[in-house]
């Protein structure tokens, strides 16, 4: 009886994803082309996902997806966010139509339930990478930025203290050296030369640095601009020590989760083998 069940499902499956192939094959060939096959393993049928997608009319405004979009930003920037997102989804959805049918269709001709545990975990796997990799890039970034923070804040706070203006101190730093944090404050110096505000600019670069000790360094630009400070080289110092401080515990932290993460490659390899194990075992049965 399962079995029967198993292959009416399986068989629904299998001519719902011929469904979406026949009719979205050329339908996404726009979106697909900018999707990089290092980032996104078995894109060339992402559209099965994006014709899904159409099909429920997915919904892009949700609070979920909002938050996701915002941590894309900050790897892709904020014109492409959304697009990632949609690839992303896509993905996860294709991943989900495709493995699953497959999986059922293997029990079925096989007699082997265990497909199915297989099929799913298999597609928990494939969705957990990619959901990871967007993960390890936004972490990738804040560790750069936290990175480079404390010397850009001592040669800031040097700068000021000798009586440059903040502005040229700013501008000064942004093209004295390279990497993501400097990049963006090339942005903002790009932003101040277009007449764009102070306060707009260095406030636009807190919210591309989304991480809290560059948060807290652009407010008190902010209360530098906004009220007047006769205390921003004293600010700057203490900002300066706790930016140092804070750097000491995140290598300490990296060290720690690298241990961590050297877990799940490892039980992944115990599932296997027990699959491997196991499968002979109960066809014996």
């Amino acid at each position: 009886m399962l079995q029967i069940v198993l292959m009416i499902i399986s068989t629904l499956l299998v001519g719902f994803w011929g469904y979406l192939h026949f009719s979205n094959k050329s339908k996404f060939d726009d979106i697909m082309s900018g999707i990089d096959d290092k980032d996104y393993p078995a894109s060339k049928i992402y559209y099965i996902g994006f014709g899904f997608m159409k099909l429920i009319r997915f919904d892009m405004e949700t609070k979920s997806a909002r938050r996701r979009i915002k941590s894309i930003s900050e790897v892709y920037g904020k014109k492409y966010a959304v697009y990632y997102y949609y690839v992303l989804m896509g993905a996860k959805f294709t991943f989900v139509l495709t493995f699953i049918p497959v999986s059922l269709a293997l029990a079925v001709s096989a007699g082997e339930n265990i497909a199915i545990l297989a099929g799913v975990l298999l597609t928990g796997l494939l969705i957990w990478y990619l959901d990871e990799k967007v993960n390890d890039k936004v972490m990738e970034r804040h560790d750069e930025l936290l990175k480079a923070y404390p010397q850009m804040l001592s040669k800031l706070t040097l700068l000021v203290n000798s009586g440059m203006p903040i502005r040229e101190a700013w501008i000064k730093i942004a093209n004295s050296n390279t990497g993501i944090l400097y990049s963006e404050m090339k942005l903002t110096e790009e932003e101040l030369r277009n007449g764009i505000s102070e306060i707009e600019a260095y406030k636009a670069f807190g919210e591309r640095c989304s991480v809290k000790p560059l948060k807290k360094f652009s407010s008190m630009m902010l209360q530098n601009l906004q009220k007047g400070s006769a205390e921003v080289v004293s600010f700057l110092k203490e900002m300066g020590d706790d930016a140092w401080e804070e750097k000491k515990h995140m290598v300490k932290r990296k060290g720690e989760l690298a241990s961590t993460k050297l877990m799940l490659p490892i039980g992944m390899i115990f599932i296997g083998i027990l699959m491997i194990i196991m499968v002979p075992m109960l066809s014996a049965f």
